[in-house]
């Protein structure tokens, strides 16, 4: 972060320069003891599997710029995978507990529940 950042998020937090920098050291030391104890990984690490991965979701290729790409493993063995955006974490954390599930859900927006209701064929509504 450069240090006009840091000054301007010192003034819309009504901070100084200086608390801006010890909140940050403060998370950055709490993110590399999170590493280190769930995943036996270090920063350089992280960054390694990242630039790895060209900064993306190892699954969907996207990236939230305002989140961290989350530590994916294997709850089993604890082997990290890759690291995820939430929606793929969140996804995939579903297929971990019962692969089934995918077959399940593909199933279903194949041939969807309603089909056989007397349903308007379309309905307009707006994207998410």
């Amino acid at each position: 972060m450069r240090t006009i950042e840091f000054m301007e998020e010192a003034i819309a937090n009504r901070m100084t320069v200086a608390e801006v920098f010890r909140k940050r050291d403060k998370q950055a030391s709490i993110r590399k003891k999170r590493l280190w104890d769930l995943y036996r990984m270090t920063p350089s690490e992280y960054s390694a599997l990242l630039a790895k991965q060209n900064g993306v979701c190892a699954i969907c290729g996207g990236h939230d710029k305002n989140r961290v790409l989350a530590v994916d493993h294997d709850h089993k063995t604890g082997k990290v995978r890759g690291l995820l955006c939430a929606a793929c974490n969140s996804a995939l954390e579903r297929l971990d507990n019962d692969i089934s599930w995918d077959i399940k859900a593909h199933n279903y927006l194949q041939f969807p529940i309603a089909d056989d209701l007397p349903l308007k064929e379309e309905v307009a509504c707006e994207a998410a």
